[in-house]
């Protein structure tokens, strides 16, 4: 099992918080946007979680979102299509409205603590 199928295996299982389910989505569509300074490789990990959390039954992420996060990407999950950018601009700027640097760091402190044992494999992506 390769490393990114293990964080959305991890991330089906995990029992999230609405703020760490709030957060995992304002991460997702800044990564999207490339708002992000994490490495490409931290990045899609980061995306296969929040993809992992979208597959809960009953799906914890806002329907609307994530249907726009859907059709927005390319064929790379961390590249928007070019006919989306806008409204994805238009989403971050209605998220930055109530952004809390607290609570991201918090949810990203979250998954780093809890997939730290992934990170080597990880870097392995790269090359």
């Amino acid at each position: 099992m390769n490393v990114l199928q293990k964080a959305l295996n991890w991330a089906k299982e995990y029992e999230f918080t609405a703020i760490d389910i709030e957060y995992a989505t304002k991460l997702a569509i800044k990564m999207l946007l490339d708002n992000c300074k994490m490495s490409y490789e931290e990045r899609l990990l980061f995306m296969v979680v929040y993809y992992g959390i979208s597959q809960k039954n009953p799906n914890p992420v806002d329907p609307d979102i994530f249907r726009l996060l859907e059709v927005a990407r390319s064929d790379d999950i961390l590249v928007p299509n070019e006919a989306y950018v806008s409204q994805l601009k238009e989403l971050w700027n209605e998220e930055k409205a109530n952004f809390v640097k607290t609570s991201m760091k918090a949810y990203k402190a979250l998954i780093r603590e809890n997939l730290s044992h992934l990170y080597d494999e990880l870097e392995e992506l790269s090359d």
